[in-house]
């Protein structure tokens, strides 16, 4: 709850009932009042608050201020502005596939994905093939971890060339991107052909997933199917920063397991760190490796978790032989999740089979918009994700 009812200025003045207008006025007086600096804190805490405002489950809205403490912590380990350190415009190269431009520093602070579009090299390793962070470093310090070669892409897209920034969903929603831009924390354009007029806008996408569709899958989408997670097994394959695995433990507590995979070693240090600090072991594990070599893991998995996971393969037959791999691992029965479209996704991909053959699609065409009608979302946001059963 925010403050006291009884107490508060922002619900009765002079002891009489407040309006509307009266409210968003002494509203507005606060901020006003309020150092520009503490602004951002004063509107989270509103906003922190809403969910038991507005009534609803009281252990869901427990499990989403919880995630919305972790979302705090990880803002406050990855700053924005180390992101943008260089003004230098990025070259446009003309290219069939995803380059780096030459222009972008070659190394910046890992934060929420703005400026994270490839994670290459050491995969955040000591050399041992073990995360670099040691137990004492993950409770004690603070984590501002530098990853190489991680810059805006230039991407070709027909006979022109996009500037992209992939946005960390789970950290920045669309309403908090546009501050950002407002702010000039990130860019919006770039210079097409460098010294000329030739200013287009950056092209943010997202390869994660935010709390509004965390909090869809996890009370409303799979309750709904008859689907139920209580003493299963969760596997979410590419698990980043771990925002699916921290819902699905929260969300519901009586999970067998919430397991991320995730092969970036930096990213799972982060995952570390946030489930110390959050006393979440007794649900949560987290696996430095790729997919394709945790055949044991995957074969007891019950749920598993894509959110376009194959993106980063370049080739078709990479991505083929990515879905061929978790058709082998994944047993009859076990529920998959999937963001977006799965077959647009593999839209250009010869599997060698036809995904009906594998997956039985369930049926959630009317469960987004019943979401919709019902928590005043945009079903657009809910209605790209897909469940599929395994034959």
């Amino acid at each position: 709850m925010i403050g006291n009812p009884g107490k508060c200025c922002c619900y009765r003045r002079m002891g009489t009932e407040m309006t509307l207008l009266q409210a968003q006025e002494e509203f507005a007086t606060i901020l006003a009042r309020l150092s520009p600096s503490k602004v951002p804190s004063f509107v989270g805490w509103i906003g922190d608050g809403f969910g038991s405002l507005e009534g609803g489950n009281p252990n869901d809205d427990a499990a989403e201020q919880k995630l919305k403490a972790i979302r705090r912590e990880l803002r406050a380990m990855l700053p924005i502005d180390a992101c943008f350190k260089s003004k230098k415009r990025p070259s446009m190269i003309p290219s069939s596939s995803a380059t780096t431009p030459s222009s972008f520093p070659k190394s910046t602070s890992l934060l929420n994905g703005h400026a994270i579009t490839h994670l290459n090299g050491t995969n955040g390793t000591n050399g041992t093939g073990r995360p670099s962070l040691t137990p004492s470093d993950r409770k004690s310090t603070p984590c501002r971890l530098s990853v190489t070669s991680a810059s805006p892409s230039v991407i070709s897209n027909g006979d022109s060339e996009q500037v992209q920034i992939e946005v960390d969903d789970f950290l920045y929603d669309d309403f908090e991107v546009d501050k950002l831009i407002a702010d000039e924390q990130i860019p919006k354009y770039y210079c097409g052909s460098c010294g000329s007029r030739d200013v287009q806008s950056v092209v943010f996408v997202s390869h994660s997933t935010n709390m509004t569709q965390l909090r869809y899958i996890f009370t409303y989408l799979l309750p709904k199917l008859g689907l139920r997670l209580d003493d299963k097994v969760f596997v979410d394959i590419g698990s980043r920063l771990g925002g699916v695995i921290y819902a699905a433990s929260l969300y519901c507590p009586n999970i067998g397991d919430a397991i991320g995979i995730e092969p970036n070693g930096k990213l799972c240090d982060v995952q570390t760190k946030i489930v110390d600090d959050h006393k979440l072991w007794d649900k949560v594990n987290i696996v430095h490796d790729k997919f394709q070599n945790q055949k044991k893991v995957l074969a007891k998995a019950n749920f598993v978790f894509m959110n376009d996971v194959f993106r980063t393969l370049v080739t078709p037959e990479e991505k083929a032989a990515g879905w061929h791999k978790l058709r082998a691992l994944l047993k009859p029965q076990t529920v998959l999740i999937h963001i977006p479209s799965l077959r647009k996704v593999t839209k250009n991909v010869d599997l060698g089979f036809e995904i009906e053959e594998w997956l039985e699609q369930l049926d959630t065409r009317r469960i987004p918009r019943e979401y919709a009608r019902d928590f005043h979302h945009p079903s657009d946001l809910i209605g790209q994700i897909e469940v599929f059963r395994v034959r």
